[in-house]
């Protein structure tokens, strides 16, 4: 492969005779390498550049960064004033939100009642059926199984 001449692809040939051990960060050339060329990558080739070699670009020049606000905003105050009646309108905006949510939650809020209700109907017997002793509960003796003991959950 014939080496690469300077300013292809960014990369410069390098004779091995000629690298040294800190040419190029990151490389580390054993010394039982051919005879021949490295390309070394995002190496300069050594040339110097006259300022009359150079055609100056027709882009506009900034000061700086422009950090200003965009078209149609307007600049925030130093005034603690307008700062406090900004922050205010913030609240009240989110306030809005939060009442425009409201019918949904109600909605929410009667169809868990409606579950829960439900639920309780399938634990809880109907009061046309009569509850009476069981002498075949565990505890038998004629009393309610209300000595039944369930495990205490939570703290």
């Amino acid at each position: 492969m014939p080496p690469l001449s300077p300013g292809k692809g960014g990369l410069q040939s390098i004779l091995v005779d000629q690298a040294t051990s800190g040419a190029v960060e990151g490389s580390n050339p054993s010394p039982g390498t051919s005879k021949g060329s490295i390309p070394r990558p995002f190496q300069r080739p050594n040339l110097s550049i006259r300022s009359g070699d150079i055609k100056a670009a027709s882009y506009p020049l900034k000061a700086g960064p422009n950090f200003g606000c965009p078209k149609g905003k307007i600049w925030p105050s130093s005034d603690p004033m307008d700062q406090i009646i900004k922050g205010l309108e913030v609240r009240v905006a989110s306030l809005k939100k939060q009442v425009e949510r409201i019918p949904d939650l109600e909605l929410q809020l009667s169809s868990m009642a409606w579950v829960v209700e439900a639920l309780w109907e399938q634990v809880t017997p109907p009061a046309s059926v009569g509850l009476s002793p069981d002498a075949e509960t565990p505890f038998g003796n004629g009393k309610f199984p209300s000595e039944t003991r369930f495990p205490h959950i939570g703290g």
